[in-house]
Parts: C-alpha cells; sequence; structure tokens
C-alpha cells in the first residue's frame, strides 16, 4: 500500500533527547499512538526547535501493518522561511567565492 493511501491518527509526543555539537541542536523524538487498542510507535529528528513532551502530534500508519509509520509534515510559513534562509546562506557563500 502506498503511504499516500495510509491512515491519519494523532499521536503523543513521548520523549525527547538533545543533541548537540560545536555548530548546533537538534532532537530524537519518540512518540506513540493507538490503533485499535494497540499501542504502536516511532521516532523521528527535529532539527527546528524543542517538541514537548505529550504533545499532539499527526501520525499516518500502514492500516495493513500498523508498526509502519510515518510523520504527517505540515508545512508552516516558518518551514518556508528557515529554508529560504539557509538557501540564501548558501548562494552567499557561493556568490563570495568568486568575487
Amino acid at each position: 500500500m502506498r503511504r499516500r493511501d495510509w491512515v491519519e491518527t494523532e499521536g503523543t509526543i513521548a520523549s525527547v533527547e538533545e543533541h548537540r555539537n560545536r555548530n548546533s541542536s537538534w532532537y530524537t523524538v519518540v512518540f506513540t499512538y493507538t490503533v485499535d487498542n494497540h499501542y504502536y510507535g516511532g521516532t523521528y529528528t527535529s532539527w527546528t526547535e524543542e517538541p514537548v513532551v505529550g504533545d499532539a502530534i499527526a501520525v499516518r500508519y500502514d492500516p495493513d501493518d500498523p508498526d509502519r509509520n510515518d510523520l504527517v509534515v505540515k508545512e508552516t510559513i516558518k518551514h518556508w522561511v528557515i529554508g529560504i534562509v539557509i538557501a540564501l546562506v548558501f548562494v552567499g557563500i557561493i556568490v563570495a567565492q568568486f568575487i
């Protein structure tokens, strides 16, 4: 079954672990969701802001195999702005090499 045909449900952020290096930080997020009174879970990495334990999260799962899951990514203005800023920085770096 194709992912676009999977079922969407609400999950919950169960835990968040912060990771850091010299230049950045990111978060490993564990989430859970239920299907027919059975608990399932998954993980994802967040590079933007620290998720909050207990917050709701949209999850899509394969109804034939509910262990197979994926997050439902909802684009926001914030995501677009971050993407544009990153692209402009890279363009600036490339242009600076030729000046």
